[in-house]
């Protein structure tokens, strides 16, 4: 650090015009200089030898499009994603046709990294992605890359890309295993002997159960073949034996009309279409039970436990809830389920294959064993998934009315919303959860997305090679916003949220993150046009397309912020903000006064010639206003904001009450910085906010003169 570089009054420093109070007429330019060296190297330490302020550079990139979307697309580089509506500077813009790769050379920032790129179809839907830039070189390619679609629908798989392949779901009955007839050789229960005296004692062979039957007691035992014809058929049961089928025939309807369980080791139980078997006060289906439904099923609850299996074509009705539990018992649902709640436990099974299910209350998955897939429609007042579990997976559509709950252990298991799958929500809450959106999935929260800790490598990850969206339509909020990690977007993924808490906690430090982004993920405030499309994907997913948006080719920007020495320790840098705007092809010069905190008189001159004069007073430094004027000149040939030649043509002199000084960007390296030269429309720090409270990476660039710090921003506390 060179902490006595200016000897001379009128030395041209890195300086703008004046600071925010004016100055006595004894005003001492050289050892204001030199408390505000001290002061900088003491606010944000020392200064690399090689660190000049100019954060410009030359750049290329490389952009390939294979979206088979369109023969033809336009290509847009940006330095920040235009879809957003604030302020961003076009780098690089042209033409591509499918399959080919647009190059350009562009200038950019020297320090930032990511860098977003849209290409447009001829009907002006983008899509987005996020780039990283590497040593100079973007490279950028969108599709060319396809997930698998949906998998060939059974009862014994589910998705490639499914963990829940492990298990082994039960077969498909066939349907000669339901009767449609009585064996002629059936008993007709009500005649048969011990039942006449009202015990319902059977050992063995082929009964009929018709409406004679009702209010009798049923107890089997060994080898039993039951069958049900009685159109309304109640009975109080005691016990039906292993090896013992019973079959609810069409037509037919039997009411048990106590607490029942099957628990003998196998029962078969057969409900045809068109036949009915209800339950008054709630059953149990255990000790490898199994229940093959094509008619009706009726409950107040209905348990699955200890290797029972449902398989369900028909229709269930639970007035209380569905529960699979415990011992890989199993309900596979290819009909209707209706209930309250629908709950798993232990390592119980349940399959919504191609079925509907719809609870009025909770769906409760809360054990690291559960296996939930669903690969129909599933639609919940409440979704409650707060075990950890790797076989919680969404492979068509899930709505939830009112909350989804998330609430897992530190890395312990996730939510996976398959390719083509949409999960649709009220509210979502997410602490120390994951939510996996395998390629083209969607995740839409209607009203409000709280999140609690969802670390790096948790919270929304997009796994597919094409791009997943998740949607918020409401708001999304921070439940610890001084926490740091309240959410992780990660992979290849757009959120979009109009109303999002900002990356950084507002600790007044700058340096705790709200927001963790890994991989290509970005976050949008547009939601009608993020810049993604969704394909639809039959009753599985409704799709999304992004709204039309005229392709963004304006001139690239260029900023350059002003700190004076009126205040030797505020570097808030917006004493005088300039945005630069050089257009190759009119061959012309604009800028723009954007940003004036000095309060004393400025003339802003290029190359000599008065552009601006201001008389003192702050504008734009709290709000963001219009443009304070603007003038355009000619451009120069060979004109870039990289070499110092041109960004010394941008002088600024500053009127004292008895003298006055002039000053320029270029200093000698290793010098305490008064103004700053950056790439792109930069948002400049609130008045009185130091620049490093306003960016907090600012510290590490003073250091580094590659370290970037231009992406890390706390929006708060920069100009809007």
């Amino acid at each position: 650090m060179k902490k006595y570089l200016y000897s001379l009054p009128l030395v041209a420093i890195a300086v703008m015009a004046t600071s925010c109070t004016s100055w006595e007429n004894t005003y001492n330019e050289n050892a204001a200089r030199e408390e505000s060296e001290a002061n900088f190297v003491k606010t944000f330490g020392e200064i690399a030898s090689d660190q000049t302020w100019n954060d410009v550079t030359t750049c290329n990139a490389n952009v390939t499009v294979s979206l088979g979307t369109d023969s033809k697309y336009t290509v847009g580089v940006y330095d920040r994603n235009p879809l957003d509506g604030g302020n961003y500077s076009t780098l690089a813009y042209g033409t591509v046709a499918e399959g080919g790769t647009f190059t350009s050379k562009m200038e950019c920032s020297k320090t930032q990294t990511d860098f977003y790129v849209i290409a447009y179809t001829s009907d002006s839907i983008p899509t987005i992605q996020k780039g990283t830039m590497n040593n100079g070189i973007l490279n950028v390619s969108f599709g060319g890359n396809s997930n698998s679609a949906k998998t060939t629908r059974s009862s014994t798989t589910t998705r490639t890309s499914s963990p829940a392949s492990s298990i082994t779901w039960a077969s498909v009955p066939n349907n000669s295993d339901f009767a449609n007839k009585v064996p002629k050789d059936a008993y007709d229960i009500s005649l048969y002997g011990q039942w006449k005296a009202g015990i319902g004692n059977i050992t063995s062979g082929n009964f009929e159960i018709t409406n004679n039957a009702s209010g009798k007691e049923h107890n089997t035992w060994t080898s039993t073949n039951i069958y049900v014809t009685g159109s309304d058929v109640s009975m109080n049961y005691k016990y039906i034996s292993a090896n013992t089928s019973l079959y609810i025939l069409k037509g037919a309807k039997l009411t048990f009309t106590n607490a029942t369980s099957f628990s003998a080791n196998p029962t078969k139980i057969y409900i045809s279409e068109g036949g009915t078997l209800a339950f008054s006060k709630g059953v149990e289906f255990a000790q490898y039970c199994s229940v093959y439904n094509q008619g009706a099923l009726n409950s107040t609850n209905i348990s699955v436990s200890n290797n029972g299996l449902l398989y369900n074509q028909g229709t269930i009705n639970a007035t209380s809830k569905v529960s699979v539990e415990n011992n890989t018992s199993q309900l596979i649902n290819e009909g209707t389920i209706n209930t309250v709640d629908f709950n798993t436990a232990g390592s119980g099974a349940a399959y919504n294959l191609d079925g509907k299910v719809y609870a009025t209350g909770t769906t409760l998955i809360n054990s690291n064993s559960n296996f939930w897939v669903n690969n129909g429609y599933w639609e919940t007042y409440n979704y409650t998934y707060n075990a950890g579990s790797q076989n919680v997976i969404n492979n068509c559509k899930l709505i939830v009315n009112n909350l989804m709950n998330i609430v897992l252990g530190d890395g312990n298991g996730y939510l996976l919303v398959d390719g083509g799958g949409e999960v649709v929500t009220k509210d979502l809450y997410m602490n120390t959860a994951q939510v996996n959106l395998y390629g083209s999935a969607m995740f839409k929260v209607t009203g409000t997305a709280t999140y609690g800790n969802n670390k790096a490598g948790r919270g929304f990850q997009g796994t597919g090679s094409k791009t997943s969206l998740v949607l918020i339509t409401g708001q999304a909020t921070a439940t610890y916003p001084n926490n740091e990690y309240c959410i992780t977007y990660g992979g290849n993924l757009v959120v979009a949220c109009a109303n999002h808490f900002a990356r950084y906690c507002d600790t007044g430090k700058g340096d705790i993150y709200n927001i963790m982004y890994e991989g290509k993920a970005l976050l949008t405030t547009n939601t009608t046009s993020p810049g993604v499309t969704i394909s639809a994907n039959g009753n599985c997913c409704d799709g999304f397309k992004s709204k039309k948006v005229d392709p963004s080719d304006d001139t690239p920007a260029y900023t350059i912020a002003y700190e004076d020495l009126g205040t030797t320790d505020d570097f808030d840098f917006n004493d005088i903000v300039l945005y630069i705007y050089p257009d190759a092809t009119t061959n012309k010069l604009r800028v723009d006064l954007v940003a004036a905190g000095g309060t004393l008189p400025v003339t802003v001159k290029y190359d000599g010639t008065e552009l601006f004069s201001k008389s003192g007073g702050m504008k734009n430094t709290t709000t963001r206003g219009k443009v304070l004027d603007s003038k355009t000149v000619d451009l120069p040939s060979g004109f870039s904001m990289t070499n110092s030649n041109y960004t010394s043509l941008f002088q600024i002199e500053v009127k004292g009450t008895n003298s006055s000084y002039v000053v320029h960007p270029n200093i000698a390296a290793g010098a305490a910085p008064q103004a700053l030269v950056i790439a792109g429309a930069w948002d400049w720090p609130l008045e009185r906010v130091q620049i490093n409270t306003a960016y907090p990476n600012f510290n590490s660039w003073v250091s580094d003169p590659n370290a970037d710090w231009i992406s890390y921003k706390v929006a708060s506390k920069c100009i809007k």
